[in-house]
């Protein structure tokens, strides 16, 4: 085998694929996550240190909790187009075209 080369499994591929797939489950349980924080600091925790920082904690959560919105999604279909393209390849080689 030369060094240019590649060795691509379908089943880790598709794997992967479906793994990404689940991120905007993920995204949905950090967005719980958020509103449970600004919750028990609205509700529960209504003053001093601890009450600061859960308000801290929450602002800090919900910077965050946008910014993988979409991206397993994104990841998933490249990981899908990528073995689009290896079954191409396959087709051609194998079939002589």
């Amino acid at each position: 085998m030369s060094n240019d080369s590649c060795k691509v499994c379908d089943a880790e591929i598709k794997q992967l694929e479906k793994l990404l797939a689940c991120w905007s489950k993920i995204d949905e349980v950090f967005n719980s996550y958020v509103n449970v924080v600004t919750n028990i600091a609205k509700n529960a925790v209504k003053d001093g240190q601890i009450h600061e920082g859960l308000e801290l904690l929450a602002w800090r959560l919900e910077t965050y909790s946008g910014f993988a919105a979409g991206l397993g999604s994104v990841a998933s279909g490249a990981a899908n187009a990528f073995m689009s393209e290896i079954e191409n390849v396959d087709l051609n080689l194998y079939r002589g075209r």
